[in-house]
């Protein structure tokens, strides 16, 4: 169906008409296919390597990674060290960051995230980080730290802002704004976007806020609406928290939106509910439709909630093209179904986390396998591709030692089955050491994983914990029937040679969905301009039948404006973000 060109022509004349300013932008936006525009490779688990390069001489401890991307070749790495990095900073615990502009590829040398690591006497703990993929970064951590004598010593909640992609930071202050009056503590921090200017923060805290609510753990949530600069005060996310008993607790949240006005936020909970729930930790979740204004009364997502009496724990959330999937640690058996060692369950919402699937696991041995499967994190690409990574000390049959190892699972059908989990540490089979605490993330075409290790790769590092990472390819591997280097097991057109990534749902192989053409006003049934009614082909803006640089001249005249046929990204004006989206169709045509 898509043919490569031999070359373009009569573009020329077009170049010598138009304005210095948009020639320039056209020159960049030519010059950034050369950095976004990949072609697909075959799906591999690159070896286990140090994120942090100091790894081979440091003696502190790094732990707790965190890994972020902008979809744009730029990722982000946070995590809690004590290391002194040589002596600029102290042995107290510390944030890192390490930056990739090189869709993950290399790393910069670690450097503490804000310039006061050198004086601070505060332990810096548990990091997270979140980006609106416009330039604007967020983190967010639990601290003991005074921020120079203007707060107490109790745990609180600090941050920092970056808006140059993670290369400077502001300097951080509190997120709770009580912080200098409040007694109880705040932390495990998590941050989501929408990319809209709306940012949510949510933690877990035994502050009663002034009398308001009980001292035991209750949710805590807060907002700031520019980039992270400032934070309203904080308030109870989880609707019972003033009447809820002292021994109740609600821990570890989790927060995620679809930047369409949808925010979720889940968390493990020792609350009944008042609705048979038991005692023992189950999964709540709490809806927002405000930007975290109001939320709805919590719900459980275990479907076995009312009758399971073993703990669900550590939850996951993530979200793309309607639909919600949550993952946690489970020591129920399921009715007997499958093991009580503890496994990974999984639910999905497909109505903004109104109501959830049954929750079934999602590591396929869990009926047979013995070891323990915990801590898990969920990642998804935004095309019907999903990754679940976690910490296991499962054999895997006898394949892999037992001691903790890092396992992925992944998703090639909007997360419908899930893959039999595989080592994402390739060493797993001859390592001895504990690999724990991964996280994961999806950019351009590759998945970044980073989890601790106190494994030396052959003593080539420290038996001290560092941070290790590898990359997964998004694509799959053979078979391939039609040859285009997308795997049939993850090619929703597998019979169709395509240059690019088609998603499920896409009809007609033009790789765009339906529900996205139907807005865009292009015809969903047809991938290649016919001459006849709407036109076919997204990118391909002057239908003819080719995407270049004379296709981003059409965009001109709506630059910063709306245009439902010039706005590929749906997310309402017309910029360099959709530009992005044409650099995989970049020189392709079409028949």
């Amino acid at each position: 169906m898509q043919e490569r060109p031999t070359g373009v022509s009569g573009s020329g004349a077009h170049l010598a008409a138009i304005p210095r300013l948009r020639l320039l932008l056209c020159l960049l936006t030519a010059a950034a296919v050369f950095v976004f525009g990949q072609a697909p490779t075959t799906a591999v688990i690159a070896p286990p390597t140090p994120l942090n390069t100091n790894a081979a001489t440091d003696s502190g401890d790094d732990i707790f990674p965190y890994v972020a991307s902008d979809g744009a070749g730029n990722w982000v790495t946070v995590w809690q060290s004590d290391d002194s990095l040589g002596g600029p900073i102290g042995t107290d615990s510390d944030i890192l960051i390490a930056r990739s502009t090189d869709n993950g590829a290399t790393w910069a040398a670690p450097a503490p995230l804000y310039t006061n690591a050198g004086a601070n006497t505060g332990n810096d703990e548990a990091p997270r980080v979140a980006t609106d993929r416009d330039g604007n970064w967020v983190a967010v951590w639990q601290s003991t730290d005074t921020v120079d004598g203007t707060i107490g010593t109790d745990w609180d909640i600090l941050t920092a802002h970056s808006s140059d992609d993670g290369a400077t930071w502001s300097t951080p202050i509190p997120l709770n704004t009580n912080a200098s009056a409040d007694g109880g503590d705040d932390v495990t921090p998590q941050v989501a976007t929408d990319a809209a200017g709306n940012w949510v923060a949510v933690w877990q805290s035994t502050d009663p806020l002034s009398g308001t609510i009980g001292a035991d753990e209750d949710i805590l949530v807060s907002r700031s609406t520019d980039n992270g600069a400032t934070w309203t005060a904080p308030a109870f996310l989880n609707a019972y928290a003033a009447v809820d008993p002292l021994t109740s607790q609600d821990t570890v949240p989790q927060i995620a939106t679809d930047g369409a006005g949808n925010w979720v936020t889940i968390w493990q909970s020792t609350a009944t509910l008042g609705t048979g729930v038991g005692t023992d930790e189950d999964i709540l979740v709490a809806r927002s439709t405000s930007n975290g204004v109001f939320w709805t009364s919590p719900a459980a997502v275990n479907s076995n909630a009312p009758g399971d009496d073993l703990p669900d724990v550590s939850p996951q959330l993530a979200t793309a093209g309607g639909r919600w999937v949550a993952v946690w640690q489970s020591f129920d058996s399921l009715g007997g179904t499958i093991g009580l060692d503890s496994d990974i369950l999984t639910a999905q919402s497909t109505d903004n986390g109104a109501s959830w699937t049954s929750a079934a696991p999602l590591n396929g041995n869990a009926a047979t396998d013995s070891g323990n499967d915990g801590d898990p994190h969920l990642a998804t690409n935004g095309f019907g591709h999903w990754a679940a990574v976690w910490p296991s000390t499962d054999d895997l049959g006898g394949i892999i030692f037992i001691d903790p190892d890092v396992l992925v699972s992944r998703s090639t059908d909007d997360a419908g089955t899930w893959d039999l989990p595989v080592p994402l540490n390739t060493n797993a089979a001859t390592d001895t050491e504990s690999d724990s605490s991964p996280t994961i993330a999806a950019g351009v075409g590759t998945w970044v994983a980073v989890w601790r290790s106190f494994e030396s790769l052959g003593g080539t590092i420290g038996t001290d914990a560092d941070v290790l990472f590898t990359t997964l390819d998004a694509n799959c591997g053979p078979p391939d029937f039609d040859g285009d280097g997308w795997g049939d097991a993850c090619d929703s057109c597998p019979m169709v040679a395509t240059a690019w990534f088609v998603p499920p749902g896409d009809a007609d192989c033009d790789g765009f969905t339906t529900s996205d053409e139907t807005v865009i006003a292009t015809n969903p049934a047809v991938a290649c301009d016919d001459e006849v009614g709407p036109p076919d082909w997204p990118p391909d803006f002057n239908d003819d039948k080719a995407v270049n640089i004379l296709d981003v001249f059409q965009m001109f005249p709506v630059w910063f404006g709306v245009s439902q046929r010039q706005d590929l990204n749906l997310d309402g004006v017309v910029n360099i973000l959709d530009v992005f989206l044409m650099f995989d169709y970049w020189l392709e045509t079409c028949t």
